[in-house]
């Protein structure tokens, strides 16, 4: 679905030109903006067919269990049940 190496160089680009970045840092933002692309194709497929997946399977991708805590690093916390 997404082009990640192609992101993954623009990112790098603007990083460098725009931001001003050194290359290992743009590497390390395009790095770091890229990698969960995988669980933003699956949430893309949820959200254009929410009926085709489980509740449970549903529930692993909205909330899945390596999450563990939030931004500002409160324990997160999941009421049984609840997506």
């Amino acid at each position: 679905m997404f082009d990640s190496l192609r992101i993954q160089q623009t990112i790098e680009q603007i990083s460098t030109t725009e931001m001003e970045l050194s290359p290992t840092d743009a590497s390390d933002v395009a790095f770091h903006m890229t990698d969960w692309l995988g669980d933003l194709e699956a949430l893309v497929k949820f959200y254009q067919n929410p009926e085709a997946l489980s509740p449970k399977e549903a529930s692993q991708l909205l909330i899945p269990d390596s999450v563990s805590s939030s931004p500002n690093g409160d324990e997160l916390t999941r009421p049984k049940g609840v997506l």
